[in-house]
């Protein structure tokens, strides 16, 4: 929880290849399905850099844009960076992060304006 947004991750897949299934670039991405809801009475507006994925050896790891965009075209969701969550809306949304095949546990860092939170996975 964020101040008045939520955060929760859904789904977590590794490995993926997302040039193969997808038209994305060439690659192995981590692919997160995440859920944000705006509890708050102003429209929420993600950037990229409020989302950050940690390892376990402390390598972070930005969201590909180019992939994100390939696997929620795919699976018909919307690119949360494209247009603001309203007060009150419910957005399902990936997140492709480009990330080695030896990657080890993994944790969400996001920052929406509330400060930073950390969400294992």
């Amino acid at each position: 929880m964020l101040g008045a947004t939520n955060v929760t991750i859904q789904v977590a897949q590794r490995n993926q290849d997302v040039a193969a299934s997808s038209r994305g670039p060439a690659g192995s991405f981590t692919v997160l399905q995440l859920e944000l809801l705006n509890g708050g009475t102003e429209p929420l507006t993600p950037k990229l850099d409020d989302f950050r994925l940690i390892d376990d050896r402390g390598r972070r790891f930005a969201v590909d844009l180019e992939a994100t965009r390939a696997v929620n075209t795919t699976t018909r969701h919307r690119v949360v960076f494209d247009a603001s969550v309203p007060p009150g809306g419910r957005v399902i949304t990936l997140l492709a992060f480009e990330t080695p095949t030896d990657i080890g546990a993994l944790s969400l860092r996001v920052n929406l304006g509330y400060g930073e939170v950390e969400l294992p996975r």
